[in-house]
């Protein structure tokens, strides 16, 4: 998983910046901790947000960025700069079913 996330990560995306102006400083701060692999309770409880809160920003997220997973959503973070592929723990790529090295 991590291999696909790098190399997506390097794809240029034409779109990025004007979609990442229309996000709110909230929704790229979710954004950034969707790419670093935390679920939206770990997301609230590290904002100081409910979970209703953090699922609707990111429901915000997905409909701003025309986007449809969470996965998308990683990647796009990653294209951005907003996370770096390295800061992707082992048990976030272990969700995604990725091998052990």
């Amino acid at each position: 998983a991590t291999a696909v996330i790098q190399a997506f990560s390097k794809v240029p995306d034409a779109h990025r910046n004007v979609a990442r102006a229309s996000l709110s400083a909230r929704e790229i701060e979710v954004l950034r901790l969707v790419a670093q692999g935390l679920s939206n309770k770990e997301i609230a409880r590290r904002l100081n947000i409910s979970v209703r809160t953090a699922q609707n920003h990111l429901a915000n997220i997905f409909r701003k960025l025309e986007l449809n997973d969470r996965f998308a959503a990683a990647v796009y973070a990653l294209r951005q700069g907003l996370a770096e592929p390295e800061a992707i723990e082992r048990p976030v790529a272990d969700r995604f079913g990725a091998p052990t090295p």
